[in-house]
């Protein structure tokens, strides 16, 4: 949260940054496109209405290789606050205009979601004598090939992550977990430092490359 305050950011878009970072790192692609979920009711006239006004954004970020978080930081910003100004513009839609070929095994345009719920917290809530608390719900089938959730609470942010287990097995997506925890952890620290240079290792995968 500080460090979005010092760049004029939200958390949402420095945790983004961070996550795309990270697959920009693991995959070595240039371009990365992400999707996200945004609530679509930014019109007084529906703030009333009941109903389902959840769209997709597509966010992408292009990546140089010599480029610090900072100045990935701030291309996310831009490329998020236009993403908001066309939220209008229905994920459907974006997928005819751009002619994408349909296929029935991949997700047209991403086949990565990242989205930040800010909204849970433990306290109970209470309507007309009834109290009321959240229920998880285990997903039985990933949409995606892979979804990463956050989740911020008074005492910190959980991130849980949903995969294709046709695509990916338990311990990588593990491993995957504890890199993205390792970058985060390097960046709060030197946020000025080149990309390549953020440590995604923890400290027993660096004693099994460096040492075993």
């Amino acid at each position: 949260n500080q460090l979005s305050q010092q760049q004029g950011c939200s958390l949402f878009m420095t945790l983004l940054a961070l996550f795309q970072v990270l697959l920009y790192r693991y995959t070595g692609q240039r371009d990365i496109v992400v999707g996200s979920p945004i609530a679509n009711r930014h019109y007084k006239e529906i703030e009333g209405l009941i109903g389902f006004f959840v769209n997709t954004l597509a966010l992408k970020t292009s990546f140089e290789g010599n480029e610090t978080l900072l100045s990935v930081l701030q291309k996310v910003k831009e490329t998020t606050l236009q993403a908001y100004q066309h939220q209008d513009i229905y994920f459907d839609q974006l997928v005819d205009y751009l002619d994408v070929p349909r296929v029935l095994n991949r997700n047209p345009v991403f086949q990565v979601e990242f989205s930040l719920d800010s909204s849970l917290n433990d306290t109970p809530h209470t309507l007309s004598g009834l109290t009321i608390q959240n229920i998880g719900t285990p997903l039985i089938v990933s949409k995606f090939d892979l979804r990463v959730g956050a989740f911020e609470y008074e005492e910190g942010i959980n991130i849980s992550f949903d995969y294709a287990t046709d695509l990916f097995e338990e311990e990588m997506i593990k491993r995957f977990a504890h890199n993205f925890a390792e970058l985060i952890k390097a960046a709060l620290k030197k946020p000025s430092q080149l990309l390549h240079d953020l440590s995604l290792l923890t400290s027993q995968e660096e004693h099994q490359l460096l040492i075993a």
